[in-house]
């Protein structure tokens, strides 16, 4: 990787590249299937539906956790995504319990989808006062 003199010049600063987008949620879905597949045949339960669903939720939930790692908008989208899954997963269940927490973390996504495109934007404005600063103090 080449060394950046400051961190406007690195590039997809808040954003991934979609090809290392992509790599990482085939990587991300290889180590859940395997693990998954590994685990479900050591209990003996077989390669049902319910390994299908946690190999792909797993898949999206490991995704998102490293675009996390490095701030990346992206991941809320995928946080989303793998929301509405469990919510679907819930309300067939009949868990409200989780009903409720995935119904939560949907608008929790949402709301940080939000909030991180407004910082990004903000921090890419010239502040009023001095035009050498960014326009959110402290970063």
């Amino acid at each position: 990787m080449a060394a950046y003199q400051n961190v406007e010049s690195i590039p997809a600063v808040g954003r991934v590249m979609p090809f290392i987008l992509i790599g990482l949620i085939l990587l991300s879905i290889t180590v859940s299937f395997g693990l998954n597949a590994f685990a479900f045949r050591f209990s003996g339960w077989g390669l049902d539906a319910m390994y299908w669903f946690s190999s792909t939720t797993f898949a999206l939930a490991l995704t998102a956790d490293i675009l996390n790692i490095f701030r990346i908008k992206d991941q809320w989208y995928i946080w989303s995504v793998y929301n509405v899954a469990n919510l679907g997963k819930a309300l067939i269940q009949g868990n409200f319990a989780n009903v409720g927490k995935y119904s939560y973390y949907i608008i929790n996504s949402l709301i940080a989808i939000l909030t991180w495109t407004v910082k990004r934007e903000a921090k890419s404005r010239p502040n009023h006062l001095n035009h050498t600063e960014t326009a959110i103090e402290g970063e």
